[in-house]
């Protein structure tokens, strides 16, 4: 089948039509068009602008895609241009500088490049965002173009993630840009602080400033308290407290007062937190009341929106999985908590991509044998954590007892369900893929002549009771719901309790633990069984008389 496009050439603003073949790859299609316009080169390539009823602003096609793939209809445009493309990025010190990247890249890939650019030497902890829209950040793992409208618009660098507590002088710009965000924070009265915290924070921010204490210039009335104390102390009795502390300082250099100063600020309990306004079910009201959902270096944190008071916090490490949909956001900390933690908000997406950029961060730096802050605060012990999920906004690890971390399954069919239809469909998918062959065991992971030991196999069964145990509380939860939202996140958590099932079964099978299939054929009963009642749902709902 041939497919006629029309290529608009950004070297000379001009446009041809042209045939492909449906099954030609993009890298093809480029070389197509450069044998026939004699224009481009390594650097160009296949842009699909996006409409005007859109909110971003086109993608880029990837080079071992098929133009099948892109779902391109007759006479579709295609912009055959330059991948790079200048950004305006502001820092959080006010500079600003036009960059050149390949716009085609990931977003993280295009901080890293300019962390490269301006000679920071580790922008992990660092993401863009729309100077318009500064909290609104650009998910890590998405192409620019495909996020926003506007290209020509600033772009913000700030530091994102806050996993790291020791920052390195070593890396002079990394610590100016932190110091800079903290110190703006911080007199923007964000992080809650004593007396005494300003007091030596606005000491140091004067000893980065104005270098050492000196009698015969820094008088009363020198220090302008409005630009290096949080509101609720600029207040004139502190004065005298700031420069007695400034006096300890004499002699500190000034990236040593920065470093410090970030040390401080780091020690403070909102530090690098990420807050979400969301709404939640309290018990005794019968409206929802607004919530924030909190995330810290260390903890998942639920507080009360006017008073600020604690409903529940828990280890980041305890985090099992979670679940967006356009209305809610689900949080499950198994067997830490009685119940699913579900939130109403509209942002569940960005918190969902927050959540699996901190886990990426994690598993990173943990494969770099660096780690990442936990409870402990030992590498080795995030290395042993079940609870890490991978994956996107539904993402589970399903671990049998008998497999190694490296062999963890992440969720496949339950990752984009919003609702009960979707749910069905996904059902369909799963028992169509996963039962179209039978697992086997893996020589590689079993045990010679399938000798598993009883204690291993024993541990297999309690972790697939575990997986059985949210099955059966998660079609419990669907039985008893009633209200839309609700039965469409039990829907959710259903479909992915099942997945979790059969991939712990498939597992099984491959580590010899279960070498008769027993398991694996008793989670296909229970998956058709699902797939049966989520289609004749599917029908009631959409025929309710009949």
């Amino acid at each position: 089948m041939s497919l006629i496009l029309r290529i608009k050439i950004q070297a000379d603003n001009s446009s041809k039509t042209l045939k492909f073949a449906e099954q030609m790859s993009v890298w093809d299609a480029i070389g197509f068009i450069y044998e026939k316009t004699q224009t481009g080169g390594e650097d160009h390539g296949l842009f699909k602008p996006a409409n005007e009823t859109q909110t971003f602003a086109g993608q880029w096609l990837q080079y071992d895609k098929t133009l099948d793939f892109y779902n391109l209809k007759a006479n579709d445009i295609l912009e055959y241009k330059k991948r790079h493309e200048i950004l305006k990025i502001k820092f959080i010190d006010d500079t600003v500088k036009n960059i050149l990247v390949d716009t085609s890249m990931p977003a993280q890939d295009v901080v890293t490049y300019i962390g490269q650019k301006i000679q920071m030497k580790d922008s992990s902890e660092f993401s863009l965002a729309p100077e318009a829209d500064p909290n609104h950040w650009l998910k890590d793992k998405t192409p620019i173009p495909e996020q926003v409208k506007n290209m020509t618009q600033m772009f913000l660098l700030k530091k994102k993630y806050s996993l790291k507590q020791n920052i390195s002088t070593d890396d002079p710009v990394q610590l100016h840009l932190i110091y800079c965000q903290a110190r703006d924070d911080i007199v923007g009265g964000d992080h809650p602080t004593s007396r005494d915290e300003a007091t030596q924070l606005a000491a140091l921010q004067l000893q980065v400033q104005n270098a050492n204490y000196s009698p015969d210039i820094h008088r009363p009335g020198f220090i302008k308290l409005d630009t290096c104390c949080p509101p609720n102390w600029r207040k004139k009795e502190c004065e005298a407290d700031i420069f007695n502390e400034w006096k300890k300082l004499v002699g500190m250099k000034e990236v040593d007062a920065r470093a410090r100063y970030v040390q401080v600020a780091s020690s403070l309990k909102t530090y690098g937190m990420t807050i979400f306004k969301t709404k939640e079910k309290v018990p005794n009201k019968k409206k929802l009341v607004d919530c924030l959902l909190c995330f810290s270096r260390e903890a998942v944190i639920r507080m009360e929106y006017e008073t600020k008071r604690v409903i529940a916090e828990q280890p980041f490490k305890h985090l099992l999985r979670w679940a967006a949909s356009p209305e809610t956001f689900t949080l499950d900390f198994g067997a830490h908590s009685e119940d699913y933690v579900v939130v109403v908000t509209n942002e569940g997406e960005q918190i969902s991509h927050y959540i699996q950029g901190v886990i990426d961060l994690m598993l990173k730096r943990r494969g770099q044998g660096t780690g990442a802050p936990t409870e402990t605060g030992t590498p080795s012990e995030l290395g042993t954590v079940e609870h890490i999920p991978r994956g996107g906004a539904a993402a589970s690890v399903g671990k049998s007892a008998a497999v190694t971390q490296s062999q963890q399954v992440p969720r496949k069919f339950a990752n984009n369900i919003t609702d009960v239809n979707s749910a069905a469909k996904a059902v369909e998918t799963m028992v169509n893929e996963l039962f179209a062959s039978d697992p086997k065991m893996d020589p590689n992971t079993a045990p010679q002549n399938a000798q598993v030991a009883p204690s291993q196999r024993k541990a297999a069964v309690v972790e697939n009771a575990k997986v059985l145990q949210n099955l059966s509380e998660a079609l419990q939860s669907l039985a008893k719901t009633g209200d839309k939202t609700s039965i469409n996140s039990a829907a959710v958590r259903t479909v992915g309790a099942v997945e979790d099932l059969v991939n712990s079964a498939r597992l099984a099978v491959a580590s010899g633990v279960d070498t008769n299939g027993m398991m694996f054929n008793a989670s296909k009963n229970v998956a058709e069984a699902l797939k049966n009642l989520m289609a004749a749902s599917t029908k009631v709902s959409l025929n309710p008389g009949s």
